[in-house]
């Protein structure tokens, strides 16, 4: 749109026409501004051209999986966004997901996951990386998820993308109980016997863990 359709100049003087251009898609927009003067056949041209951007983002992955990991281990895994419009965006992730991603009041090292940032601003065509820890604080198998929410720089159009990241991880713990012969008795008792004799026994490895465990005997 233009702020007027005609004027009048006299010698020397300039004024300003504003120009508003309302793109209602992605693309690129192209025009002509057509000037004509009075008394003047020949009309001059202005060729104009305007970009709609929409606030856009990937990420790298939608569903990341931990290593399985022994107690009081971590893991930390990556996830990349990338900007996909052509001005700058913002993006953070929502404080629902958040707090139901590592609890709300959750102390320092009370926390399944950590993220090494929660929101941001991204160039057109920047990337940036999300660090996501995996602590095995006790054994379990652990599902959730979080949304990350994507909008304008000067957040004057709201929420304009969403994008859901799942998140799966296990801890669990070598559990392996010993059965002696004898339930009195915290060991091997072999009794009395000659020296020359050789005397038996046995004992009980009990595996009480969902996974194999290896094992061997030092003298």
């Amino acid at each position: 749109s233009m702020s007027i359709a005609t004027m009048e100049l006299q010698p020397e003087e300039t004024q300003d026409l504003l120009l508003c251009a309302y793109p209602d898609a992605d693309g690129l927009y192209e025009e002509q501004l057509v000037c004509t003067i009075k008394d003047n056949p020949q009309p001059v041209l202005f060729p104009l051209s305007a970009i709609g951007s929409s606030p856009a983002m990937e990420v790298s992955a939608t569903s990341v999986e931990f290593e399985r990991l022994l107690l009081k281990r971590s893991d930390t895994k990556r996830v990349t966004l990338t900007s996909k419009s052509a001005l700058p965006l913002t993006w953070a992730i929502s404080e629902e997901s958040l707090a139901e991603l590592i609890g709300a009041g959750a102390e320092a090292g009370d926390q399944d996951f950590r993220l090494d940032q929660t929101s941001g601003t991204l160039r057109p065509g920047d990337s940036t990386d999300i660090r996501i820890t995996f602590f095995a604080r006790e054994a379990q198998t652990v599902e959730k998820s979080f949304t990350i929410e994507v909008s304008d720089a000067n957040a004057e159009l709201g929420v304009q993308q969403t994008l859901d990241v799942s998140l799966k991880a296990e801890a669990y713990s070598i559990d392996v109980d010993v059965a002696w012969p004898n339930p009195d008795v915290d060991g091997l008792d072999f009794g009395a016997f000659k020296v020359v004799d050789a005397q038996k026994t046995s004992m009980e490895l009990i595996n009480n863990g969902k996974y194999d465990v290896g094992f061997r005997f030092i003298m």
